[in-house]
């Protein structure tokens, strides 16, 4: 994803940026089966995607039906 590219970013770093940057969202469960997994997630906690980024992902992910 662009988005995550030129972030330098994994899919899965990103994932947890923007859904933790949604309004009413205070935290997110990460399903980790490593300890690398949490290492690698700590960078992008409390950095922000800019307006841009967000409407972004947010095209891309605007057909997906999310539960609530």
């Amino acid at each position: 994803m662009p988005v995550a590219e030129r972030r330098g970013w994994t899919l899965a770093q990103l994932a947890l940026n923007w859904v933790l940057s949604k309004q009413g969202i205070t935290s997110a469960i990460l399903g980790v089966s490593k300890p690398q997994h949490i290492t690698e997630a700590l960078p992008v906690i409390g950095e922000k995607l800019s307006l841009d980024e967000l409407e972004e992902i947010d095209a891309i992910t605007s057909g997906v039906q999310f539960p609530r």
